[in-house]
């Protein structure tokens, strides 16, 4: 009697990949090539393996892959073409060994063994044949899901036919940016060394993130009033409109109604029992959104006509089925005032609701959300004149300014503009978190930093965020780190344990807390939270860089190594650089070491151990004393200069 193989369905990123001209370059030099292909192979394992991805295949010349996200997939798929371009430089056009890379999101069967089947596999395979020797293609869903998040330029190639899948894709030619045109963005709230982040990307995360927590908030929000419209502090905003409606409001959002299908074996109630789980899990965040939240019985035809009317610029509406005791559920977000679907997607969260991983699993869902408003929302405002701006924003309009280049003049203007929207709103948090970006853009950017000043504007922005709204899990993390910096070691670990009881499920109040224990000089009770902060997102580079130099000051080398490495691939950040350079050196890799800090000294020419220390990230005495041993004691075995 045969078994049958159990297989579930799943949202993957899947990466497929194929060397051009396998068989030639066998018949020209049968040893180079099988070398070559070794060496590519490796390549292609550590690009995947770095960017959270998994090998499924790598028969022949080919490799098939599976990512969680789409983010991972493209940037480990142009972080392997850029690996393997270096080695055949010097080879002859005809003897290089190339690979075509495709990339698709979309649903797979995942067998008990790993392996994945599916339209979703096949896409990704004939988007493998419709890229150029060296190159990445993707599908319209990556598209949509990366290209504020990857350091890339995409050419949009249209839609094409390809072979056994009935409707045409629409298929996007991926390169990387040139040097210092990063336009990337992310939704993480992340927390830098210091009171603010460090480091030109973790700074960009934190600013970016502004948008998702408002986002967060307006979901929240719908928890607290009657269902049909919660209205917050707002600004009317300039817009077109028809006789009748409110002009949309910038941020907002409507949330629709999860619809069951008959023939599914979905309980009764399902649907409206996940909508308020979803809202119910997400914690307290800013309230000056204006939320109208559709009932679960409105066909979505009149939620969408209700929403328009009542000014909500996003709705948000989803479906959900069942799948071997998973929960598939699809979203889709739609632009009310067009009509037009703006970004859609599918997830499985557990079946056991409860469940710490099925909280876990919700709060990404929402994430996501929140980063596809976040997108559509920056692009929004780009495009209109700065004396059209309210509030908010001005607030996008200052985030944006962190994708040009980092300096003193950058720093001045951001602060100009959230001052301006504080102007116009004095309570709006968003705006006074922003200044204090601002803020730590200068002290980051300036040769001789003030570091009284910025501990004193830190601790004066932290203290009126959390006075202003006392619930905001976010604010008080920074409020942690600003009574870090004044040395009030106690208070600040209350403020921390109050972001973590106001948002139990978010990964960036565990980061933030992980951090906190660094500076206090005890590493090793970072760990838990730092793989606390990984179990709820995977993705968060921030998470294993607490971890890495956790790892570092407890002289652990070779898991400081590892994980520094690990979070370099996914968030190149100096400091990064700064902590392998100090673990090879460690190790008693010298080669390597150097090799990292001259890594380092290309973002900041000139850097020195005194300017390290000038930044005075903790005045703990333990942290001072294990800094200088494993830290800066390591920097000066790579090499860096003492001034």
């Amino acid at each position: 009697m045969s078994e049958t193989t159990p297989t579930r369905q799943r949202l993957a990123a899947i990466m497929a990949a194929d060397a051009v001209g396998y068989s030639r370059l066998m018949n020209l030099d049968e040893a180079g090539t099988v070398a070559a292909l070794d060496a590519a192979r490796e390549a292609f394992r550590v690009g995947i393996e770095t960017h959270q991805g998994r090998v499924i295949d790598m028969a022949g010349d080919s490799v098939l892959a599976a990512f969680e996200t789409a983010t991972g997939a493209v940037s480990a798929a142009l972080a392997v073409q850029g690996r393997l371009e270096a080695p055949v430089a010097g080879v002859p056009a005809d003897r290089r060994m190339r690979f075509r890379i495709g990339v698709h999101l979309g649903d797979v069967m995942e067998k008990a063994d790993g392996s994945i089947y599916g339209d979703g596999v096949n896409i990704a395979a004939r988007l493998e044949g419709l890229a150029l020797p060296g190159g990445v293609t993707v599908s319209d869903a990556v598209h949509s899901a990366v290209r504020h998040r990857v350091d890339a330029d995409f050419e949009d190639l249209g839609d094409q036919q390809v072979k056994n899948i009935a409707d045409p894709v629409r298929v996007y030619r991926v390169s990387p940016k040139a040097a210092g045109q990063s336009t990337a963005r992310s939704v993480a709230w992340t927390r830098g060394r210091g009171a603010w982040p460090q480091g030109p990307r973790t700074r960009r995360r934190l600013v970016a993130a502004v948008l998702l927590l408002v986002i967060v908030s307006a979901l929240a929000l719908a928890l607290r009033g009657p269902a049909q419209e919660l209205v917050a502090r707002m600004h009317d905003l300039p817009g077109t409109t028809r006789p009748g409606e409110v002009a949309p409001v910038t941020m907002s959002l409507a949330v629709g109604a999860i619809s069951t299908s008959a023939d599914q074996a979905v309980p009764v109630g399902a649907g409206e029992a996940l909508r308020q789980d979803l809202l119910g899990g997400i914690g307290s965040f800013e309230r000056n959104i204006r939320i109208i939240d559709t009932a679960s019985s409105s066909p979505q035809g009149d939620d969408r006509e209700r929403v328009r009317q009542a000014g909500a610029r996003y709705l948000v509406e989803g479906d959900l089925r069942a799948s071997a005791g998973l929960a598939n559920v699809g979203l889709r977000l739609i632009e009310t005032q067009r009509g037009a679907q703006v970004w859609s997607s599918r997830f499985e969260l557990p079946g056991q609701t409860a469940s710490f991983e099925g909280a876990a699993a919700r709060r990404r869902l929402v994430q996501q959300v929140a980063a596809a408003v976040e997108n559509a929302e920056t692009n929004r405002v780009l495009s209109k004149p700065l004396e059209q701006l309210d509030a908010m924003e001005l607030v996008i309009k200052a985030s944006s300014l962190y994708y040009q280049e980092q300096s003193e003049a950058t720093a001045a203007e951001i602060r100009k503009l959230a001052e301006r929207a504080l102007n116009k709103n004095p309570n709006l948090v968003p705006a006074l978190r922003m200044v204090a970006v601002a803020v730590d853009m200068h002290n980051d950017v300036d040769p001789h930093p003030d570091h009284e000043r910025y501990v004193r504007e830190t601790d004066e922005l932290s203290s009126r965020a959390v006075t202003i709204d006392p619930r905001y899990a976010g604010a008080w993390s920074e409020r942690a780190a600003a009574l870090m910096l004044r040395g009030r070691w106690n208070a600040s670990l209350e403020a921390s344990q109050r972001a973590i009881d106001l948002d139990p499920y978010g990964s960036r109040v565990y980061q933030a807390r992980a951090w906190l224990m660094i500076m206090m000089g005890r590493p090793a009770e970072a760990l838990p939270f730092g793989e606390r902060a990984l179990a709820l997102d995977p993705s968060q580079g921030w998470s294993l860089r607490v971890e890495c130099e956790a790892y570092l000051l407890l002289g652990e080398h070779a898991k400081a190594i590892t994980t520094c490495e690990r979070a370099s691939g996914l968030d190149r950040d100096f400091i990064h650089d700064s902590f392998l350079a100090a673990a090879y050196a460690n190790a008693g890799d010298l080669e390597r070491a150097r090799a990292a800090l001259q890594s380092m000294l290309k973002t900041v020419p000139g850097y020195s151990i005194a300017q390290l220390k000038a930044k005075r990230y903790s005045d703990h005495p333990e942290y001072q004393k294990l800094a200088e041993r494993y830290w800066y004691g390591g920097l000066r075995k790579a090499g860096l200069t003492e001034q």
